[in-house]
């Protein structure tokens, strides 16, 4: 960049080393000079080009030039001589480069022709550029306009710039800004410095408003003190900038108002550049926790889900992936994920959302279930009739047989096939029990009362298992209850926690109340249920028990639904609770 400055200058420039030697000069001082370059360059020093009278007084001054530099550039005036002997008065500016140790020497030919031409070719030159600059130009002192360009005049709608002049420039102030213009002209009149750039807006004869950038400057006009302002329409700039600001912020609405989980996570780094309310909400996490962390330092996705997450961000677009997200306090959330790649201040970012359909999964196993049971049901309720009328003849005949002295077979047998008879009308009565619809007779009662009543039996079943079983009872509100079905529901419940814990453990029963639900609970610390089989709890038939049918905990489900309740369970290598959730009576 140097050197395209040094070779195109107007002015003749050369480089000198600290002997005074000349190291480069540029075209135009080899014009001036009238030496080729090659017979310049490190052969002349630069005082061979100074007038004899002139040199002994620039030998003087070249000692301190050092010191003078300091402080500002040293300017001399002397005569320059070239290789024929012709003389120009000329104008030498020294500048220092220190990181090249030479100096710069710059050359201004103030020979009264040259200089002539040079400030009539300048004068021209200005004027043009002020009168046709894209910029409004205004000067003005003591209150009144002394100068404007076409551009001013184009501002406030007028045709020619002579009619702002000897007006206050105050008049072309839209009233919105003239207390801003006033505190500018101030602090320009008290300060006698530049001020740093300000926008205010214009208003024309018409009414128009325009919005302009201004740059204001004291100087000397006339021999009086004066301000330059030069200002620059931003109108459009505005208007974009209006446009761009108004969709941020119904970004920013929508963003943060949304039902659905947002965050903007960077692409190179995958750090967290935002996150909605929404998302703070069901993770748990807050801003101030998320923001500039990596997606690895919240812990909202094990290692598995991470590896497929950094997978599906390499192939964006994304649409309705099903992952898992944990929330802060340890709760397993199913979303849809969908994301893009936006852009964020040019950093490409991704722009992830997700919807929480944790609960809309419960429901369609819950529809699932319900099916399977309605099918189940039709089914009981089809073949019961014609199972159990054959089933009671032939008890009936063993029965008979057992009480003849003779007969064929022992009475040990005989036992033996009445109790299997038993327990397959058992669960037939099962069947009906799963299939049954109607609430049956449900009545206002306190569950803490009929699990008081329970508490000897489920005392002496855990006994049985070699188990202790714990009540934490808190007060609650009356429920409607069919007692007959609560009981089986509770004791299904039990023997499953029993049966799920080695001797020697603990069964804990609790009750408590929230403004909405009064919830009953059943807690045991076996080794959990694995994910595959949480999935299939409730389903007929499904059981993990060697001499197990399967329809206990449908069973359960079953009941729960006649009592508008809901069972949710929570399982984990140190245990599982199973919570009955009832209504409150309203």
């Amino acid at each position: 960049m140097f050197q395209e400055f040094f070779e195109q200058n107007s002015n003749p420039i050369v480089l000198i080393d600290h002997t005074g030697t000349i190291t480069h000069a540029n075209q135009r001082f080899i014009s001036l000079s009238g030496y080729p370059k090659q017979e310049m360059e490190r052969q002349l020093n630069w005082k061979d080009f100074v007038a004899p009278d002139d040199r002994s007084r620039l030998e003087v001054a070249e000692e301190s030039w050092q010191q003078a530099i300091e402080q500002e550039q040293p300017r001399y005036v002397y005569q320059f001589i070239n290789r024929l002997g012709q003389k120009k008065t000329i104008v030498m500016t020294i500048t220092p480069l220190p990181e090249t140790k030479h100096i710069a020497l710059a050359y201004l030919d103030i020979s009264a022709k040259s200089f002539e031409h040079a400030l009539r070719e300048s004068e021209i030159r200005y004027r043009l550029l002020v009168e046709h600059s894209p910029d409004g130009i205004l000067i003005h002192q003591e209150g009144r306009i002394l100068f404007a360009n076409q551009q001013c005049a184009n501002f406030v709608g007028l045709t020619s710039p002579d009619d702002l002049l000897g007006q206050s420039p105050l008049t072309l102030i839209h009233p919105e800004s003239l207390s801003y213009a006033n505190e500018r002209l101030r602090l320009l009149k008290e300060q006698q410095q530049p001020l740093p750039p300000g926008e205010l807006m214009l208003q024309s004869t018409k009414g128009k408003v325009t919005y302009i950038e201004v740059h204001s400057v004291p100087i000397t006009f006339n021999g009086q003190p004066a301000v330059l302002t030069v200002a620059r329409d931003i109108t459009e700039r505005k208007k974009i900038e209006g446009a761009l600001r108004l969709s941020e912020e119904r970004y920013l609405k929508a963003f943060e108002a949304s039902p659905n989980m947002g965050a903007i996570v960077s692409l190179g780094d995958h750090r967290y550049l935002d996150v909605n309310n929404t998302w703070q909400k069901l993770s748990g996490y807050t801003k101030a926790e998320v923001l500039g962390k990596h997606i690895e330092e919240i812990p909202t996705f094990d290692q598995e889900v991470l590896q497929r997450l950094y997978a599906l961000f390499a192939q964006c677009p994304v649409r309705n992936a099903e992952i898992t997200f944990l929330a802060k306090n340890g709760e397993k959330h199913t979303v849809y994920l969908s994301a893009d790649i936006i852009h964020v201040d040019d950093q490409p970012c991704i722009f992830a959302v997700a919807q929480d359909i944790t609960e809309l999964k419960k429901y369609r196993n819950e529809i699932n279930r319900l099916d399977q049971l309605h099918l189940l049901g039709e089914t009981a309720a089809g073949i019961a009739h014609e199972i159990r009328n054959p089933m009671t003849t032939v008890r009936g005949y063993l029965q008979i047989y057992q009480r003849k002295p003779d007969s064929p077979l022992s009475s040990h047998h005989m036992d033996l096939m009445i109790k299997e008879l038993d327990r397959a009308n058992h669960i037939i009565t099962e069947f009906l029990s799963i299939a049954r619809t109607h609430p049956g007779d449900q009545q206002r009662c306190d569950l803490n009362q009929l699990l008081e009543a329970m508490e000897p039996l489920l005392v002496t079943d855990a006994v049985q298992f070699s188990h202790q079983v714990i009540f934490n009872c808190q007060p609650i509100p009356q429920l409607l209850l069919n007692q007959k079905e609560i009981r089986q529901l509770l004791l299904n419940l039990v023997h499953n926690g029993f049966e799920a814990m080695a001797p020697g453990g603990r069964l804990i029963i609790a009750t408590s109340a929230t403004r909405s639900h009064v919830l009953l609970q059943v807690s045991d610390y076996g080794s959990g249920i694995s994910p595959e089989h949480l999935k299939k709890l409730g389903t007929p038939f499904f059981t993990t028990k060697d001499k197990g049918t399967g329809l206990g905990l449908a069973i359960c489900y079953s009941i729960a639904a006649r009592h508008q309740a809901n069972i949710e369970v929570q399982s984990s290598s140190q245990g599982t609770t199973f919570s009955v959730r009832f209504p409150r009576i309203r």
